[in-house]
C-alpha cells in the first residue's frame, strides 16, 4: 500500500492485519510531492505497481484516461458502497463514460 502524508490508516491496517493473520500489508508512505506521483506512474508504467495506492484528486484525470492499468472497482461491488459518498467525491473517481471507477 502507498500513501502519503497521514491518511489514519494505521489502527485499521492493525486491525485487520489481526483479524487476517495471513495476510501482510506493507505501507510505504512518501511525502505529499511530485515526486511520489512520477514514482507511481513508473511503477504502473513498468508493470510493478502496488496493490493498493493513493491518487492525488489532482492527478486523477490521468489516470482516468488509462482505467486499464487498474481494477476497475464496480466489478468488485463498489456500487454497493455509492450511497456511502457524495455523488461529486464518486463521480471524481469514475471514468467519463460511467464503466469505470479506480
Amino acid at each position: 500500500m502507498w500513501l502519503f502524508g497521514e491518511f489514519g490508516y494505521a489502527p485499521l491496517i492493525e486491525r485487520y492485519q489481526r483479524l487476517n493473520d495471513d495476510v501482510a500489508i506493507d505501507v510505504r508512505v512518501a511525502d505529499h510531492s511530485p515526486s511520489y506521483h512520477r514514482m507511481l506512474v513508473d511503477a504502473i508504467d513498468e508493470g510493478s505497481p502496488p496493490d493498493i495506492a493513493a491518487i492525488e484528486v489532482a492527478h486523477l484525470p490521468a489516470h482516468l484516461a488509462r482505467p486499464q492499468d487498474f481494477h476497475n472497482l464496480l466489478q468488485l461491488g463498489a456500487k454497493d458502497l455509492q450511497s456511502s459518498y457524495l455523488e461529486w467525491k464518486w463521480r471524481q473517481a469514475l471514468t467519463r463514460d460511467g464503466s469505470s471507477l479506480i
